[in-house]
């Protein structure tokens, strides 16, 4: 793990991951090819989000494309939405990705908030979602542990005399 995570000054914790996608090709008359998102994974603290893909795997014509020097941001303002995806059953990391020219999607944002990926959702950018890295889920899992406080629930008061009032002074037979 060393060399992978950077803590901030602010309590924050600092990931730097690559993301690998990977392109399928589809025997269908209107589409050729399908884009999955297939893993984020840790990398060391120097290595620069470059505009340049690097083929790391080309099994059976299905290459599978690493983009490095992302930065995944553990936020205290988002512990809540942390918590949530923990707790899913499917613990997720979400990849957001913009299609270019050639319909490739470049990924721009690699989130653990399903808060924060649900907004992309709804401006209908791509958004994958997968498995979470062992490592990766160590870490969100412990900065959670520490530093997570659910808000206890408020039960709201029944004011008394209101209730049913309305539905006293109505008669069937008026």
């Amino acid at each position: 793990m060393e060399g992978v995570f950077l803590k901030s000054g602010s309590n924050n914790i600092t990931l730097h991951v690559a993301v690998l996608l990977q392109r399928f090709k589809i025997d269908n008359p209107w589409i050729t090819e399908k884009w999955q998102a297939i893993g984020v994974i840790p990398t060391k603290e120097n290595v620069e989000q470059t505009n340049e893909i690097t083929l790391i795997s080309n099994i059976n014509n299905e290459p599978i494309y690493q983009y490095d020097g992302f930065i995944l941001e553990l936020v205290r303002d988002e512990l809540d939405s942390y918590y949530q995806n923990l707790v899913s059953d499917n613990a997720s990391i979400f990849v957001v990705c913009r299609e270019d020219d050639d319909n490739r999607p470049n990924p721009f944002l690699v989130t653990l908030s399903y808060d924060e990926a649900a907004i992309y959702m709804e401006t209908d950018e791509t958004v994958y979602a997968m498995a979470i890295d062992i490592q990766i889920y160590q870490t969100i899992e412990r900065f959670v542990l520490e530093n997570y406080k659910p808000e206890k629930r408020k039960k709201r008061k029944l004011v008394k005399g209101t209730a049913g009032e309305h539905y006293q002074k109505m008669s069937v037979y008026e």
